[in-house]
């Protein structure tokens, strides 16, 4: 009797953690969730190319650049959300990104993911920077620059 009262007391107790949680029960595991103020993809990313940089090696990177919207999962908690000046001087700018949208209850952004190791948030009030500093096969470089 012990017994039975024990593990029922355990999965009970497991169960009120897991709801309290509130991750592991009302997530849609379609939900693309990018690990920061509970914000999630809408839709699809697209990908663009700033077409005025002349052909030549970096474009051919840019071209052969995939990044998948499920590489998005929890992303920006690998990444430092830094200043617009830090983001300045330490990525390396190349002429393609992804862009989509996320949003939460509150918010609403534009997600532009760039093939230097970058992601920036934006919408009419702010614009945030998340850089990625730690190697990385999701991006043709990660921002090391000047170090």
């Amino acid at each position: 009797m012990n017994r039975i009262l024990f593990v029922f007391i355990l999965l009970l107790s497991w169960f009120s953690y897991n709801n309290m949680r509130g991750d592991i029960i009302n997530i849609n595991q379609k939900d693309i969730y990018i690990g920061y103020q509970g914000l999630k993809l809408s839709g699809e990313l697209e990908k663009g190319y700033n077409y005025n940089v002349e052909k030549n090696k970096v474009i051919r990177l840019c071209e052969s650049w995939t990044f998948n919207k499920k590489s998005l999962k929890e992303i920006l908690r690998k990444m430092r959300k830094v200043d617009a000046y830090e983001w300045y001087t330490l990525c390396y700018d190349y002429p393609c990104w992804y862009s989509g949208i996320v949003l939460n209850s509150q918010n609403k952004y534009e997600i532009s993911v760039y093939a230097g190791g970058y992601i920036i948030l934006s919408n009419k009030n702010e614009t945030l920077h998340f850089i990625l500093e730690k190697e990385s096969d999701l991006f043709i470089e990660v921002c090391d620059c000047c170090e």
